[in-house]
């Protein structure tokens, strides 16, 4: 079996991810939105199972949530087929932070300690792709002048 480090896989998707050429003019909001991301998406995979069926067990007893959810769900479907690129590179980061949740189970890290291992390795790897993504603009820039 090979053996992949999460610690890598998480990092060198989010350095890929803030290297993105698309974000090269882009606000200093829309990264603070992809750092909420990652903390929302940290918090999703480390909550407890429980939890999470507590949520949904509440939210589906009435046929009105439950069609509703029906609909938002078609919803969804229709927008990750419609932007399949960028759907897919969301999917990946999941992938990755379920992969590196699982192995932070199995080595027997609590539910805290692997949230913030996750939350921690994810935004450092955004941040240093932000931080190579100015770096190469500025060079470029300064190529091109």
């Amino acid at each position: 079996m090979i053996s992949v480090d999460f610690q890598e896989l998480i990092t060198v998707e989010h350095t890929t991810s803030g290297l993105h050429p698309s974000l090269f003019k882009v606000s200093v909001w829309l990264w603070l939105i992809g750092a909420v991301y990652i903390l929302l998406m940290a918090l999703a995979i480390t909550s407890p199972v429980y939890q999470i069926r507590k949520l949904y067990g509440t939210w589906m007893k009435s046929d009105t949530k439950a069609f509703v959810s029906v609909i938002l769900g078609s919803f969804l479907g229709v927008i990750i087929l419609r932007w399949i690129y960028y759907s897919s590179r969301i999917l990946v980061l999941i992938a990755a932070a379920a992969l590196a949740r699982l192995d932070l189970q199995t080595e027997g890290y609590g539910e805290w300690q692997a949230f913030w291992i996750i939350f921690g390795v994810s935004l450092t790897g955004f941040s240093l792709g932000l931080l190579l993504n100015q770096l190469l603009v500025n060079q470029l820039l300064i190529a091109i002048i």
